[in-house]
């Protein structure tokens, strides 16, 4: 799964996104001395420095047998996560970009606020519908903008055994209020232990684990049922005075919280009770026996947890569409999607074709238990307004704001700034 954009310096990509992709896009395709057709597509990178295999070597290798199957050329581009969003826009708006792109669902609403994604419905028959997994995670507005291609890294509650059985708490809290009693046995036993940590410190991606989670399971909404971006409600509200009395009125939460990016360092040193982490990451542990459990429910609603579902998606301006969606078919295939998740990144099906090869103390959770799962719908400069609720989240933190302010200055500021771009 994507690094979530910690290492994204820029925080109002998406606001010159809007600006810039007023300038439309020309056509990416082109052709060889030989004529051929050509389909450019853009891949992030997955596999590591010590890899045997790289991300591209592995993909051309993979659509080989469909060049000479179609006669035609792929050209494939991996893009580093460091300036992953800037180079989409600077693609895009000089008629560079690619015919077939990746992206997560937040970058995407800005490309289809400006009509520059192809609705691919037409071109998957029910029987295909019907075994990809997370094909309902691509429709949006009623169109099938999106085809879940990399999807996986749950959200998910963890916690260090050691401490948990010092303080007698046998059981993964499944509620706000089970985390509550919890962390107090933690203080009262453990009492140089955090009891729950949060990573505050980074760019605008920490929201999936600090505040989505809580948020949703509050019953929180991105979107109102008109599709308009309404967060400041009641039970946002509530989720974020949840967390900080997490922090100011229980003393979970160290005030290092504020500045620290990664909160797997303490956990792994056995100085940290709780912390919320991507599946992906919890297999990198080192040194800690944990255990987990999804989500938690809050006061009045249902268990919900943030669920990456990074896509495929068409670009309009593609010259040759079909041959495009049968490179788009061929890539999110049983046979290519197992090979990458066995040689490149260790992720769950999005097929019911392909075997489970993830680990597994999370293979119920992907293939059966995924009812919790909850992803952003795409909309418009989505990026920009989760860094201001990032930002604002950190300066509650550092008792700058008050709870009910966060929530209601980054709904001022998507409006005033963003909501007409």
């Amino acid at each position: 799964m994507r690094k979530r954009w910690k290492k994204l310096g820029a925080v109002c990509v998406a606001t010159a996104m809007c600006a810039g992709l007023l300038a439309g896009c020309g056509s990416s395709e082109s052709s060889s001395d030989s004529g051929k057709k050509t389909i450019s597509i853009w891949f992030p990178a997955y596999a590591g420095t010590d890899a045997e295999v790289s991300d591209q070597e592995f993909w051309e290798e993979q659509l080989e047998p469909l060049e000479k199957e179609e006669n035609c050329n792929f050209d494939v581009q991996i893009l580093p996560w460091s300036n992953y969003e800037e180079k989409y826009l600077s693609g895009v708006t000089s008629g560079n970009g690619p015919d077939i792109g990746y992206m997560s669902m937040e970058m995407m609403g800005d490309y289809i606020a400006k009509d520059l994604l192809a609705d691919m419905g037409s071109y998957f028959n029910d029987e295909e519908k019907d075994n990809y997994i997370y094909y309902d995670y691509g429709t949006i507005d009623g169109k099938q903008y999106a085809l879940p291609f990399i999807a996986g890294n749950a959200r998910i509650l963890i916690g260090n055994k050691a401490i948990l059985g010092k303080a007698g708490v046998t059981q993964m809290p499944t509620t706000w209020d089970e985390l509550v009693s919890a962390c107090q046995a933690i203080q009262k036993t453990s009492p140089d232990v955090k009891p729950f940590d949060m990573a505050l410190g980074g760019a605008w991606g920490n929201v999936d684990e600090n505040f989505l989670p809580f948020f949703w399971s509050a019953g929180g909404e991105l979107l109102d049922e008109d599709g308009n971006v309404n967060i400041d409600t009641e039970e946002g509200r509530e989720a974020m005075q949840f967390l900080y009395d997490l922090r100011f009125t229980h003393n979970f939460i160290d005030e290092s919280a504020t500045s620290n990016d990664d909160a797997r360092i303490d956990f792994e040193a056995g100085k940290t009770g709780f912390m919320i982490l991507a599946t992906s990451n919890c297999l990198n542990l080192e040194g800690v026996d944990w255990d987990w459990t999804t989500a938690l429910a809050g006061p009045d609603g249902e268990a919900k947890t943030f669920f990456a579902a990074d896509s495929l998606v068409l670009f309009d301006k593609c010259e040759d569409k079909d041959l495009a969606m049968k490179a788009i078919k061929h890539l999110s295939s049983a046979d290519v999607m197992s090979e990458f998740h066995k040689q490149i990144t260790e992720q769950p099906p999005i097929t019911k074709d392909e075997e489970y090869s993830g680990d597994e103390r999370f293979k119920e959770l992907y293939t059966t238990e995924n009812d919790n799962f909850k992803t952003l719908t795409p909309f418009n400069s989505a990026v920009s307004l989760l860094t201001k609720v990032n930002e604002n989240l950190q300066s509650m933190m550092m008792g700058e704001m008050k709870p009910e302010e966060v929530l209601k200055n980054a709904q001022d500021y998507y409006n005033e700034n963003l909501a007409s771009e």
